[in-house]
């Protein structure tokens, strides 16, 4: 990925940068407000549970069967490890904390636009704060972000880490943060086997050695909690939530909400076939995009996968369909990639709430069940047709490219006009 080279950098007078931060305000702040907004007892209550968590630690209560306050009872679900990172939150208090990870968030929802939509800023050159200002607020409109910003989930997170080891060439060895996002919550851990795909076996190799650095290391500070996580509290399914539920996005949850219950066997072998059929193609299409130096194309493909294969995957897990949205921008030539973004912005929009709109069409009696129930698995549906979108797109062109130009432009480096206008100070 020819992120080093000084033409696939962008830089801007101060003017604009100040200009950029006065759009992030207005157009994320009314986000953020809406997301926190409500009364305290449903405020964060995710980042209530991660505090707890390094509260327990503190005080030497048990991990894992500490329910925080009435009426959310929420239990820590995550590998001891991430106890272990939560320890900051319990040292300032849950209203310090609150601020603290909302403004983490949105910094870390810029650093992904950032990353993620680096061939249209190059080419918008002086005003490319503005337009990442403009990128980070639209994406804090999209229900995966927002949603994470009133749970005060740490999906976001996982996405900057996960995107930052993928497409930058950073002073960290190449798979040191997938490995401690593994190690924080295991479903990054499917990253090892795309780097292993897309023949990249030495990131393989470290995000291995570093997951399971982390994990041993909790295990030696934590014995008995990771035996109680790695042993119990792992295969209990009941401490996560019912898999039929509207907010459960992966495969399985869009076959639960299908049929009748005398169905469920035959509808769980299908969940399964398909769920094999969408890892095989999509972990195809990321390994393609990936020697094909599209890095951003290739994350938000593996990150989206994390989410359908899971057995129970909360509609705020996909914030990866943010670096899938903006891979198809590209660097905004296309049309027909500008409309495909567009549309997947639609999908995921918090105005059009389209899951929870299809499960109250449900009651309504002039409304088809179908109908109702292809609204409320639509983010499923969506994930699935945003995988095909990247490879058709995204990645099938640039291999074409690749092939013809000699390697062709990767996501992140400019196109020739881009180049030549560079050299001669356009």
């Amino acid at each position: 990925m020819a992120t080093g080279s000084r033409s696939a950098r962008w830089s801007a007078p101060w003017p604009w940068w100040l200009l950029g931060a006065a759009v992030l305000a207005l157009g994320a702040g009314p986000a953020l407000v809406e997301a926190l907004d409500v009364p305290a007892w449903q405020r964060n209550v995710d980042l209530e549970v991660y505090r707890a968590a390094g509260v327990s630690l503190l005080n030497g209560r048990p991990l894992y069967s500490f329910l925080t306050d009435v009426p959310n009872l929420l239990p820590f679900t995550y590998p001891p490890f991430a106890a272990l990172v939560a320890l900051p939150l319990a040292l300032v208090p849950f209203g310090a904390a609150q601020v603290l990870w909302a403004a983490l968030q949105v910094s870390l929802v810029v650093v992904i636009c950032a990353v993620s939509a680096r061939p249209l800023l190059v080419r918008c050159r002086h005003a490319a704060p503005v337009v990442l200002a403009a990128l980070a607020s639209a994406a804090c409109w999209m229900l995966p972000v927002s949603d994470g910003l009133f749970f005060g989930q740490v999906g976001i997170l996982l996405t900057a880490c996960c995107l930052l080891d993928n497409a930058v060439r950073g002073r960290w060895p190449r798979g040191l943060l997938v490995g401690l996002a593994a190690a924080l919550k295991l479903t990054p851990g499917l990253f090892l086997i795309h780097f292993w795909l897309a023949g990249r076996w030495r990131a393989a190799l470290v995000a291995l050695a570093s997951a399971a650095g982390a994990t041993l290391g909790a295990a030696v500070v934590l014995p008995q909690e990771s035996v109680e996580y790695w042993g119990r509290a792992l295969f209990d399914t009941e401490r996560i939530g019912s898999t039929a539920g509207t907010y459960n996005g992966s495969i399985v949850g869009l076959s639960s909400r299908l049929g009748p219950d005398t169905a469920a066997g035959s509808l769980l072998w299908g969940a399964l076939a398909v769920a094999v059929a969408v890892a095989v193609y999509g972990l195809w299409v990321a390994a393609r995009a990936a020697r094909a130096g599209q890095h951003v194309a290739a994350v938000a493909v593996v990150g989206v996968l994390t989410v359908l294969l899971s057995p129970v995957a909360w509609l705020h897990h996909l914030v990866w369909v943010v670096p899938g949205m903006l891979a198809l921008v590209g660097d905004a030539r296309s049309r027909v990639r500008v409309a495909a973004a567009v549309a997947v912005w639609a999908l995921f929009s918090t105005p059009l709430d389209l899951p929870w709109r299809g499960a109250r069409m449900l009651y309504d009696p002039d409304v088809p069940q179908a109908w109702a129930r292809l609204l409320q698995s639509s983010y499923t549906v969506g994930a699935v047709l945003l995988v095909v979108a990247l490879h058709l797109l995204v990645v099938r062109p640039a291999r074409r490219g690749r092939g013809s130009l000699h390697g062709g432009p990767a996501d992140g480096a400019p196109v020739a006009a881009d180049v030549e206008r560079a050299r001669a100070g356009a």
